[in-house]
């Protein structure tokens, strides 16, 4: 059995397929979830094998309890027990306006998006944490920006699954903090995905404020330091409890740490630092204030929190500590 083994829901396409691939990358075992497109989950897995990475891919509906248990159990026979999770399936229906939506709608958003996330998280958790066993592990939400903006005459169920997928993410991450697992969660903005093609408008980043690409979330471009979004906007919402990153900004995941993002969880730990810390870290380190005092005041951290994390960064080749206590 592997050491490091990852699941990826609704890993056949777009996020879920680029964090699929890196993840083969770096080493993990990977499996591919997916609901309907056999197809294209064979071809994540078929490129990860290439590149000397182990795969399997299984199909589950997430948001169905007992497709949700075989998967796992799928998977730890498998594989091995799952040391990461990313929960990234979602659903998305034609765009239309709340008065106009059926509750049948709502509950089967709600079931994937939301219940879905819960259930993989309970899975995970079970053969995660130390209270069962387990040796710790890290499990990634991938939110929404509509979460923020609450789309609107679009497809405002689809935000408040992301809502809920938000307030999950900062109780779980206090819930099992203490046995050992991370729970962080990544907000992308306006994304290039085929998800939207659900919604009657494929091209409906073309009209969104900002916008990026799946390889971008995933932290995956040819240098393995990519941006998690294009344009402009806040770049990370750290929330209390789990960490919570927007994919808005230039300066959001890759730049400052070049990390996926099960990796980036690793790193900003709910009790250690935020990912907002960080980049405001990267950002003054960049400016030429790299003295460990200015910039645990800069990012209102202790010092010595501080001062692990950018030892972990150098040891990412991230940062380079030129004298004891400062960094470039």
């Amino acid at each position: 059995m592997l050491a490091k083994v990852l699941i990826v829901t609704g890993g056949a396409r777009g996020i879920g397929a680029c964090t699929a691939r890196l993840a083969g990358l770096r080493g993990y075992a990977v499996c591919v979830n997916y609901l309907r497109n056999r197809e294209a989950a064979a071809g994540v897995v078929d490129q990860i094998q290439k590149g000397g990475g182990m795969a399997l891919a299984v199909q589950a509906d997430v948001g169905v309890e007992s497709e949700v248990g075989a998967l796992f159990e799928r998977v730890e026979q498998e594989l091995g027990r799952p040391t990461a999770l990313v929960n990234n399936a979602a659903r998305l229906e034609s765009q239309m306006r709340l008065d106009s939506m059926d509750a049948a709608r709502m509950q089967r958003m709600f079931a994937t998006n939301a219940i879905g996330a819960m259930l993989c998280s309970r899975e995970a958790v079970k053969r995660m944490s130390t209270r069962y066993g387990g040796s710790g592990g890290s499990i990634v939400n991938v939110s929404s920006g509509a979460a923020r903006y609450g789309s609107p005459g679009e497809y405002v169920d689809y935000a408040a699954t992301k809502g809920a997928v938000e307030v999950f993410t900062i109780g779980l991450a206090r819930e099992v903090a203490e046995e050992g697992i991370r729970v962080n969660g990544v907000r992308p903005g306006f994304i290039y995905t085929e998800l939207h093609a659900a919604g009657g408008e494929p091209n409906r980043v073309d009209r969104g404020a900002e916008s990026g690409g799946s390889r971008e979330v995933a932290g995956a471009d040819a240098k393995g330091r990519t941006a998690a979004g294009s344009g402009g906007g806040d770049s990370v919402a750290a929330l209390a409890g789990g960490v919570l990153c927007d994919g808005h900004s230039h300066r959001c995941l890759g730049r400052a740490v070049g990390m996926s993002l099960w990796e980036l969880s690793d790193l900003c730990t709910p009790w250690c630092i935020h990912v907002a810390a960080t980049l405001r870290i990267a950002d003054h380190i960049v400016a030429g204030k790299a003295e460990i005092g200015e910039l645990a005041a800069a990012a209102a951290v202790d010092a010595g929190s501080l001062h692990r994390v950018l030892q972990h960064l150098v040891s990412k080749g991230v940062f380079a500590e030129t004298a004891p206590g400062r960094f470039a």
